[in-house]
């Protein structure tokens, strides 16, 4: 039993001292990613290390066996890749026929984006594709083992114009796994392609006889979640997709075989949905008739009303089921978080499987009667679980920390649902402040708080334990993580509300939480705080610029990280390819809307600002690039006479950093400022961090 915390005198909320420094915050970053089953006993995962300069590494645990690293240290291998710049499943392990012969690992390496394989305790990796002509121009991801068991098939981003980040064309490849192509690049084989730079793939997912291939695609303008084609394609001559059927044109984000003639696909819309059902993501079953032709799709029984059976698809290769032996599927479901159940296609059971992880990714997998997958909950942070459905028993596989030692300074999350300016509906969790040795405060004393706005913006707020929200409530600052209207988990009207409002809609939910907690004495009325990256710190960055009286401002201070500040310029191609067109659901047609697109860029309105901000920027970002930063930067610089002179404000770019930072020494310098910008702007001094025993942990006053 722990000793019994003695209380410090009362003090100011955010000068709070705290166990949880940036560097322990900073390195709660390694989160599991893709775990996978190998072979009988092994399981197989990617995990990013904060500590290891952001490198991603690949891991292995052997029956019950603790986590090992896979690849050898030397070479800095770094297993990611770059394809729609956010990647997805980028490796894949192929299992020898021989129980004496050890699994071969193929991967995509981040500092060259080319294939390698690699069989753990032999040679170094070996190069399985050419060097491109520019490098990292040719990037690959989802591979999977060909039928002929000598190569994989994989989908390839050709980067065709070097002056044109949105010139990409994508391709199903074939690459030898003898590493000819290597030095060969005739030997990389073509399966299908078109040639029309406008079109995205995901990867082909190969039927159980391997006879077959089935993969959804989409065009500009549109996103993942907003239309896609669902294909099917038989494989002639062991290397050719011919003809490809399509067999469904809405929102797909998965499609797996249940067998050789019925798919099982991921839709939150499809013709002839009974009521209000094919508005949310649910399962559905496409079988082939015996002529070969394929039915209609035929929506799962059994499935809740306004429930999710899928989500965003930031990373291509994510599953939210998984197909098991015995007939039923292991499914992720439910509003907002998504919890993991069974499903009988045939009955229509729905079996929720209640344990102490209440968050899970998408990324199943599954063997015999276990299912694989991250998994978190608010006292525990994500990690890889498998569940044992005939026992209940759930075993953790990853060994990162679990954090006992200060579990008494973590935040009691609460699910809240708000009403907007609009009187509609509106999700949040709220994290008030919570450290064992502050109990008690002056009567009357109400905390700061700050919005966390997530990016995407087609995206939500996770309900995993963050120290990065823990960092700040032990500190005396509440947190708000906002599903503004526009997030997924709760049906695609609830999605659509930002449709052309980008700027508008979510800026006005955050206003309006932010508003309600004051107005119920949970937060302090002039100490708000809005932070968020991407586009988060869009809307971060509106929230600040957005023509209004000071006496309505809400936020009086915001932290807007490798944001987007330009909106007439993402339009025109400042960006990469995935999202060059993103703004035109967001947004509207710039042809139509170009006042639109000037009235709501942050860069446009600097002469707004009257609030203290920091920027953070990474200094290689080909999403949100920094010279929009730089420009943003010029123009506050030049307010001059009666506009008055630009407020206190900072700006730091990281080297090395891409969209969003990966290494720890970058998190805690951006934490460290974050948290000194609350300070300034809402007169506390932030308190040098000790252990609850009272030894000093070396944090930084500011």
């Amino acid at each position: 039993m722990s000793p019994a915390i003695q209380p410090y005198p009362s003090a100011p909320f955010g000068s709070w001292r705290s166990p949880i420094d940036a560097t322990l915050a900073a390195g709660h970053g390694a989160t599991p990613t893709w775990p996978t089953y190998v072979g009988t006993d092994e399981i197989w995962w990617t995990e990013a290390k904060p500590e290891r300069d952001g490198r991603t590494v690949l891991m292995r645990s052997v029956g019950d066996g603790p986590p090992r690293e896979v690849l050898p240290p030397e070479g800095e291998w770094n297993v990611r890749s770059r394809v729609i710049e956010y990647g997805g499943r980028a490796w894949l392990v192929v299992v020898p026929d021989r129980s004496d012969a050890s699994p071969t690992v193929v991967f995509s390496h981040y500092n060259d984006q080319r294939l390698y394989a690699y069989s753990p305790g032999g040679p170094a990796p070996k190069v399985l594709t050419p060097a491109p002509r520019k490098p990292k121009s040719l990037r690959y991801l989802l591979p999977v083992l060909a039928p002929d068991g000598g190569s994989v098939w994989c989908l390839r981003e050709d980067l065709a114009d070097e002056q044109k980040p949105t010139d990409v064309i994508r391709s199903f490849v074939s690459v030898p796994l003898d590493g000819s192509a290597a030095t060969d690049p005739d030997k990389v084989t073509r399966l299908f392609s078109k040639p029309d730079t406008q079109h995205f793939l995901s990867g082909p997912v190969l039927s159980p006889g391997r006879s077959s291939a089935a993969w959804f695609s989409w065009n500009h303008p549109d996103m993942p979640w907003d239309r896609t084609e669902l294909h099917v394609a038989p494989i002639v001559m062991g290397n050719e997709f011919e003809p490809v059927t399509v067999l469904v044109e809405s929102s797909v984000v998965q499609v797996e075989w249940m067998d050789d003639d019925n798919l099982l696909v991921v839709s939150d819309y499809l013709e002839g949905a009974v009521g209000d059902q094919g508005r949310w993501w649910k399962l559905y079953r496409i079988t082939r008739h015996e002529d070969g032709t394929w039915g209609e799709p035929v929506m799962l029984p059994g499935q809740p009303e306004n429930e999710e059976f899928g989500g965003y698809l930031w990373g291509l290769g994510s599953r939210w089921c998984a197909p098991l032996p015995a007939g039923q599927v292991a499914v992720l479901h439910g509003k907002g978080a998504q919890q993991l159940g069974t499903l009988d296609p045939d009955s229509g059971k729905l079996i929720p499987w209640a344990s102490e992880y209440t968050e899970w990714a998408g990324s199943l997998d599954v063997r015999g009667e276990c299912v694989l997958g991250v998994a978190g909950s608010p006292e525990k942070a994500d990690a890889v679980v498998e569940v044992h459905l005939g026992s209940g028993r759930t075993r953790r596989i990853s060994d990162g920390p679990t954090y006992e030692d200060i579990a008494q300074y973590l935040p009691v999350p609460k699910d809240q649902v708000f009403t907007n300016r609009d009187g509609k509906e509106i999700y949040a969790t709220v994290y008030p402040p919570c450290n064992p040795r502050y109990p008690v405060q002056p009567p009357g004393a109400r905390p700061p708080y700050v919005m966390f706005i997530h990016g995407g913006p087609t995206a939500r707020a996770g309900r995993s334990l963050d120290l990065m929200v823990a960092y700040f409530t032990s500190r005396g600052i509440g947190v708000a993580q906002v599903d503004y209207g526009g997030s997924t988990g709760y049906g695609r009207e609830y999605r659509n509300r930002l449709r052309e409002q980008w700027g508008v809609v979510d800026v006005h939910d955050a206003e309006d939480i932010a508003r309600d907690l004051a107005q119920r004495s949970l937060a302090h009325s002039r100490h708000l705080a809005i932070r968020g990256g991407s586009a988060g710190g869009f809307t971060s960055a509106v929230a600040i610029t957005s023509e209004r009286q000071p006496v309505e401002r809400v936020f009086g201070a915001a932290t807007v990280m490798y944001p987007v500040l330009d909106l007439c310029a993402f339009a025109k191609g400042d960006t990469h390819d995935f999202e060059s067109h993103y703004v035109e659901r967001l947004v509207g047609d710039i042809k139509q809307h170009k006042d639109r697109y000037t009235e709501r860029s942050p860069i446009t309105n600097t002469r707004n600002i009257n609030v203290p901000f920091v920027i953070l920027q990474g200094l290689e970002d080909p999403i949100c690039p920094p010279h929009q930063c730089y420009e943003f930067l010029a123009k506050l610089g030049e307010r001059s006479g009666h506009r008055g002179e630009p407020p206190s404000h900072s700006y730091v770019g990281f080297h090395g950093e891409t969209h969003g930072f990966r290494k720890q020494k970058n998190i805690v310098i951006a934490l460290e400022a974050e948290l000194s910008l609350y300070g300034e702007a809402f007169g506390f001094v932030p308190a040098k961090d000790a252990y609850p025993d009272g030894k000093d942990l070396g944090g930084t006053t500011t």
